[in-house]
């Protein structure tokens, strides 16, 4: 007795034309006594419609989940942060601008004209603001100190008489980020003891906090876990090489 041959179903028809057409060739092979009418008017055609219909959402939705699910295909912002956040990416929910601000200051020159007056090389403290002509504002996150070597300077101004320069203008150099800093103050002296406590301050518009001190002066850092017992700070070695 020959054995029954099947035809292998296609699973590379995923969109709605293509399930269609194999539905119709798949009736006309296997029913082609019971089902002959495949015109667009027929019970046959709309039945066939619903179900490549239902396959074509089907074959979305596994497509879309597929995506999610790599950092690098998804598009829906939950998801990306999702998988920020489990290599370490901390999101802060506002976006900030990042840049590298050249600030001059005029310093004397030495007694003999040929460079800056060292006593007046001074340090320009990581907090301070500046403002774009387009009315931005932003913050510098590190102290420039024009007595670093790496600091450009160059003659400013002159003698009227003798000609020997009189002030030499410095350059220097910080990174600085979009935004003002601010200070917040809440009071919790009557406040009741409270677990995990959560406290909103300013907008929606605060895209991180800087600091958190008590009233003792006591500061507070934010820890990855609870137990987290070593905090690394940011310091500068001046017996490093330049």
């Amino acid at each position: 007795m020959p054995k029954l041959k099947t035809t292998p179903i296609r699973y590379t028809s995923r969109d709605f034309d293509s399930i269609k057409v194999d539905l119709i060739n798949h009736a006309k092979r296997y029913y082609p006594d019971q089902v002959a009418d495949f015109t667009q008017a027929s019970f046959n055609s709309m039945i066939l419609d619903s179900v490549a219909y239902v396959g074509d959402i089907l074959s979305y939705y596994v497509d879309y989940s597929v995506n999610e699910s790599f950092l690098d295909t998804a598009v829906e912002i939950g998801n990306i942060r999702k998988h920020a956040s489990a290599v370490g990416f901390n999101y802060a929910g506002i976006s900030v601008a990042y840049g590298i601000v050249h600030a001059y200051i005029l310093v004397p020159a030495n007694s003999t004209g040929t460079a800056p007056n060292a006593d007046y090389l001074g340090t320009l403290k990581k907090g301070a603001q500046f403002e774009s002509t387009s009315g931005g504002t932003y913050t510098l996150l590190e102290d420039i100190r024009f007595s670093d070597p790496k600091c450009d300077f160059i003659a400013a101004e002159f003698n009227a008489d003798t000609g020997e320069t009189t002030y030499f203008a410095v350059r220097g150099f910080g990174q600085v980020s979009s935004g003002r800093l601010r200070k917040v103050d809440i009071d919790l002296t009557s406040a009741k003891f409270k677990k995990f406590r959560r406290i909103r301050i300013g907008g929606t518009r605060i895209n991180e906090v800087v600091d958190v001190f008590d009233s003792t002066g006591n500061k507070y850092y934010e820890v990855d876990y609870l137990s987290q017992e070593t905090i690394y700070q940011e310091t500068t070695n001046p017996l490093a090489a330049s």
